[in-house]
Parts: C-alpha cells; structure tokens; sequence
C-alpha cells in the first residue's frame, strides 16, 4: 500500500543532488532533469530548510521516465548478468537525454 511507503529520505537526497547541480551546472540540470532555464533558476537557490520541507509528502518525487523498451532493455540485461549489455543500454541513455531534453537536438 502506497501509504506504507516513505519516499522522504529518497527524496530529499535528489533534492539535494538536484539543487546542486543546478548550482553547479545549469544547463546540464536542465537537460537531466527536464526543468525550463527559469525552474532551474529556482532550484538553485532553494535553501536547506526547503528542501527538507518539501520532502513531507512521502510520495517519490523521482519517477522512472525512460521509454519502457530502454528500461526493459535495461532490466532484461541485468537479469541475465549481461555486463556489456548493460553498459551499451546504459551509454544510450546519454542520447536519448539530448535528444529529448529541453533545448536538446531532436533526431
């Protein structure tokens, strides 16, 4: 049951991670998370205080939002202990983050 579930502690280390990047890098945080320049901005300027605030819903912030067959491809590959597979698939996930990315190259 989803109201078992406690996505805080997850939440708040993406939160985390995010707000640095963004800080850092932001047009790669842009790219990565799939933010708008301006969404961005306001990420990187989101004190610590907030951003445990925002973690009080439990619910994950983080989703999986590959195209199924990338993570089917994915999962398939560790299932059956394919090492190279998994880093071929994995090395994919750089091009389809640019290709769909706001301000990416559409193939």
């Amino acid at each position: 049951m989803m109201a078992d579930i406690d996505f805080s502690h997850v939440n708040l280390e993406y939160l985390i991670c995010a707000r640095d990047l963004a800080r850092s890098y932001p047009d790669r945080a842009a790219l990565l998370l799939g933010a708008t320049p301006d969404l961005v901005r306001l990420l990187a300027e989101v004190d610590p205080a907030t951003l445990v605030a925002m973690t009080a819903n439990r619910a994950p912030l983080l989703v999986l939002r590959r195209e199924p067959w990338w993570l089917q491809r994915l999962f398939t590959a560790f299932r059956a202990g394919r090492t190279e597979e998994v880093w071929a698939v994995l090395d994919q996930e750089g091009l389809m983050v640019l290709r769909g990315g706001p301000g990416g190259a559409e193939a």
